[in-house]
């Protein structure tokens, strides 16, 4: 499922990076290649290499990829990405689930690539020098809204897609104006709430781990760290659903130097989940 079409779809993607709610820190430099756009894509003793944003660009380059290149012979995905468009991720996302590929992180996974890239995979391995990083999802405004007296999930995100819109708005745009633009950002929006659901419904998982770290009891640490995302132990990635997670590099995961540089370690606390 595509989240709408042209100009509409556009200025949705132009401003969906915004809206997440931690701040924009970058402790270290970008890893080499996780925001070519499109993405560098290449098959290589026996896995698919995927290094770059993930966009609409990306995707039509995979796609094109596919059904160019013999990858039969392909049993791991490799990722180096800083994430991008959620929508297109899931497709790769989907791609890999349904392949049943291995996923291993080369630097960096953050974002939408940890969002759906990463749980996409069979077995899940971050190299040494690598971590996973997340952000938030397309549910995240209820979640935050928890934390935030007097305002709803709806009044949270309407406020964030306003204070993005208004600068990609014609100057002196009117009230009105402002407002149909909010109105029809906010329907994409919903769109694409849904095909996640779908998603992690396919995946047979939670979406929890895209929203832990925003969870009363976690929110506070997490944005007094000054850190863009968060991450977890390799333990509680796999009690969040994501299954046996490996790392290469020396010692633990949660204190490795890339680690520590880039993302806060959230603990996953089950009693801070809702109940169904």
């Amino acid at each position: 499922m595509r989240i709408g079409s042209g100009a509409g779809r556009q200025l949705w993607l132009a401003v969906a990076g915004t809206l997440a709610s931690g701040p924009a820190v970058a402790q270290d430099p970008t890893p080499v290649f996780a925001q070519d756009d499109p993405a560098r894509i290449w098959v290589e003793d026996g896995a698919i290499h995927f290094f770059g944003s993930i966009s609409i660009a990306s995707q039509d380059a995979f796609l094109e990829f596919l059904a160019t290149e013999d990858t039969s012979g392909a049993g791991t995905f490799v990722v180096n990405s800083l994430g991008g468009d959620t929508n297109s991720a899931r497709v790769i996302g989907r791609w890999i689930n349904e392949e049943d590929l291995d996923i291993v992180v080369d630097a960096i996974c953050f974002s939408s690539c940890a969002n759906y890239i990463f749980p996409a995979g069979s077995g899940k391995t971050i190299r040494a020098a690598s971590f996973v990083g997340w952000h938030g999802s397309e549910t995240q405004y209820d979640v935050i809204a928890l934390s935030t007296p007097g305002q709803s999930g709806e009044d949270l995100e309407r406020e964030a897609l306003k204070a993005a819109l208004v600068p990609a708005l014609p100057e002196g745009a009117s009230g009105e104006v402002i407002e149909q633009a909010i109105d029809q950002q906010v329907a994409f929006a919903e769109i694409s709430r849904q095909d996640e659901a779908d998603f992690f419904d396919t995946l047979g998982i939670s979406g929890e781990f895209t929203l832990h770290g925003m969870r009363p009891g976690n929110i506070g640490a997490w944005r007094q760290s000054g850190h863009t995302g968060w991450t977890y132990s390799l333990a509680d990635m796999q009690r969040l659903g994501l299954g046996s997670v490996a790392f290469l590099g020396d010692g633990d995961y949660t204190a490795s130097t890339q680690v520590t540089r880039n993302v806060f370690v959230v603990p996953y606390d089950p009693s801070l989940v809702p109940r169904d």
